[in-house]
Order: structure tokens, then C-alpha cells, then sequence
């Protein structure tokens, strides 16, 4: 079984493409969570109306991104974990990529694929995903968060979401999971759409400060930290001071 997670708050302009993304998919074995941060725009009726195709709802103050996807995962039963941000949409056939991959390599613990970044003048940009992630310890992320499916057990070894972060805790659960040898498999379908308004997308600096701050906890002494406050000082100018 594959269990999804969506996290949202109010999202009623989006959210019913989210779930029928998920409940639409050809794969059936799916167990469908959805997080709730206490939406009042509406979006706790749209869920509702969908309740026959949702295993577990729940709708309540929350403390942030990290924390509602904290308590989709203890909710989970599934023997893979994706989530799927409120807004945010998976390709066809999605899911069944996502076993067929994990049958292939079973000995995976996080897959990841490839993604469609849509703004908001209705224009989309395809994000290949890399297959070296070397350089994510130095805070270039060239994966999804959107787009991984992560196995219930590195769960359990790894731990949960950081609550302390805002904005980048998916970083820091990616690169914990790397620096402590998990594998990563990287399959080559375009697995999901995200839309270029979240949190992390438009709070620049907030997500930068985040990322610096995480890739420095691992490194691994002080030239790669040096290494890692130029790079991404870099980057952050590059692409928003450019």
C-alpha cells in the first residue's frame, strides 16, 4: 500500500484538484490522509464532500508544514509515504510509477521523480531531477520534495520532520537520510505538479537562511562549511539579487 499525505490550510481554490489527482490515479492500493490547518475559506467542505475516498481527515490548528506531516506519517499505514501539499497535483499514472520502481529496487528508501514547476499566468516548466546528489550536502537541492515517496521503515530509523524549521525541514529530513547512507532512487517519469506560491517559494530569504543552516549541522568541518556559506550566499544572489 502507498499512503499519501496532503497537508493544506485554506486551499479551496486548488484543493479539489489535489485530492482527485490522488484518487484519480490508476493505482488503487491507496490509503489517503489529509491534514487540515484549520482552513476557514471553505476548503474543510470540499474535503468533505470527498470523504467516501479519504481514509483519515483531520482538520485543527496545527504548528506549521512540518508538524502537520509529522502527524500524517504516524497516521500511515502504507509501506511507501508520499506527500502532497494542498495546491499541488500528481501526474497520471503517478503512483503506479512509484511501485513499479519500488518493486524494481526494493532496497530503495526514498524515490524521487521529476516535476512540473506551474506559475501563476498558467505557464509550466518541467524539473528533471539529477541522479547525482553529491552536492546536497552544500545545499544545492536538485530533487522535489513533492515528488519523493519515502519507505515507512527510513521513517522510523530516520525520525520524523524537524518542527524548528519554517520552511526547509524537508531539506533537512533529504540530507539526513543521505549523510546517513540511504539510497535514492530516481525514476524517470514526471511524478507531480507544484505551483510556485507555497511557502518556501516565496519566501526567499527565510528559506535560504534555513537551508545554510542545515547544510552547516552536517558538515563536516570547517573548510566545507566555508564551502557551504559561499555557495549558497552565491546562489541566493544569482537568483534573486541578480
Amino acid at each position: 500500500m502507498i499512503s499519501v499525505i496532503t497537508i493544506c490550510k485554506n486551499e479551496a481554490a486548488h484543493i479539489a484538484q489535489t485530492i482527485e489527482s490522488v484518487i484519480g490515479q490508476s493505482y488503487s492500493d491507496v490509503e489517503y490522509i489529509v491534514i487540515d490547518g484549520g482552513s476557514t475559506d471553505g476548503t474543510v467542505d470540499i474535503i468533505k464532500s470527498y470523504s467516501d475516498k479519504i481514509s483519515y481527515f483531520v482538520s485543527e490548528p496545527d504548528n506549521g508544514i512540518y508538524d502537520a506531516l509529522n502527524k500524517g506519517i504516524l497516521a500511515a499505514h502504507g509501506e511507501i509515504i508520499g506527500t502532497m501539499n494542498g495546491g499541488d497535483f500528481y501526474e497520471p499514472g503517478a503512483l503506479q510509477a512509484v511501485w513499479n520502481s519500488f518493486l524494481e529496487k526494493p532496497d530503495s528508501n526514498i524515490l524521487y521523480g521529476n516535476l512540473n514547476f506551474i506559475y501563476d499566468d498558467g505557464t509550466s516548466e518541467n524539473f528533471i531531477a539529477g541522479d547525482d546528489l553529491s552536492r546536497l550536502p552544500y545545499g544545492s537541492i536538485n530533487l522535489g520534495h513533492v515528488a519523493c515517496f519515502v519507505t515507512a521503515d527510513t521513517y522510523i530509523e530516520q525520525g520524523l520532520y524537524n518542527t524548528a524549521y519554517k520552511i526547509a525541514g524537508d531539506y533537512d529530513f533529504l540530507l539526513r537520510c543521505y549523510v546517513n547512507g540511504k539510497k535514492f532512487y530516481h525514476i524517470r517519469n514526471t511524478l507531480s505538479n507544484y505551483r510556485v506560491n507555497g511557502v518556501s517559494s516565496t519566501n526567499h530569504v527565510l528559506t535560504f537562511q534555513e537551508t545554510c543552516a542545515i547544510a552547516l549541522v552536517y558538515a563536516r568541518d570547517e573548510a566545507m562549511r566555508s564551502e557551504i556559506r559561499e555557495g549558497i550566499a552565491n546562489l541566493y544572489k544569482e537568483r534573486f539579487l541578480s
